[in-house]
């Protein structure tokens, strides 16, 4: 870590869990095709936020688009419960950790 760098261990953790599962997600059949698609879904929850969360999350959702990484349903609501608070970053990588856990183990019986 750098010197001001405030992240913890856990930070570095919940992002790595977080590009894992991101790099696997595309092969699962429900997950987006499009920007588009990913900012239909943001769009349902545009009156729960405040506009500078929800502009921050529709940034995060555009720039995981630019390497064709597509947020679906359960990347989403996991950005809106961590923006409201309703969730923390903890939590969050538990969450994220047990949907990649279940995502490779559909991936593995699909290829068996």
């Amino acid at each position: 870590m750098y010197e001001n760098d405030s992240r913890t261990e856990t930070d570095y953790e919940y992002n790595h869990a977080l590009d894992e599962y991101m790099q696997q997600s595309y092969k699962m059949p429900y997950q987006p095709k499009s920007l588009s698609e990913s900012l239909a879904i943001l769009k349902e929850y545009k009156d729960t936020l405040p506009h500078d969360k929800y502009a921050s999350i529709e940034s995060t959702i555009r720039g995981q688009a630019i390497e064709h990484l597509y947020c679906d349903r359960f990347d989403i609501e996991m950005l809106v419960k961590l923006a409201k608070g309703e969730v923390t970053h903890e939590e969050g990588m538990k969450l994220i950790k047990e949907r990649i856990k279940e995502d490779l183990k559909s991936l593995r019986d699909q290829q068996a």
